[in-house]
Parts: structure tokens; sequence; C-alpha cells
């Protein structure tokens, strides 16, 4: 049996995804050091990823 284990909202495990992310960003692949195109198809393919995380996370809640 888990103890101290509970089920997150997805607005309290939304921060450490994105803390997760960052983590594992270099700096050259900041959105500071990229060109607007870059950080438009890195938004895009965050979106896609946390999209597919939390359809995922609902289906598991169900």
């Amino acid at each position: 049996m888990r103890t101290g284990l509970k089920p997150r909202s997805d607005v309290e495990l939304l921060p450490v995804l994105l803390d997760l992310l960052a983590a594992k960003t270099s700096v050259a692949g900041r959105p500071t050091q990229m060109s607007r195109q870059q950080r438009t198809d890195r938004a895009r393919e965050l979106a896609r990823a946390l999209g597919s995380v939390f359809k995922d996370l609902a289906k598991m809640a169900r």
C-alpha cells in the first residue's frame, strides 16, 4: 500500500510538468535564444505534448 500519495489536479500538475521540461532544456534551446518562428514551433509542440499528457491522465482517472 502506498502512503502519502494522493491524486493531483491538472492545476497542481502543470507547474511540475513545466519544471521538468525546463530542467531538460539547454540554454541554447531556451525561448530567449530562439527566433520567433522557433518559439512558435516550440510552443505548439509543448501544447500538443501537454494535451496528450492531460488526455492520458483523464483516461486514467475514469
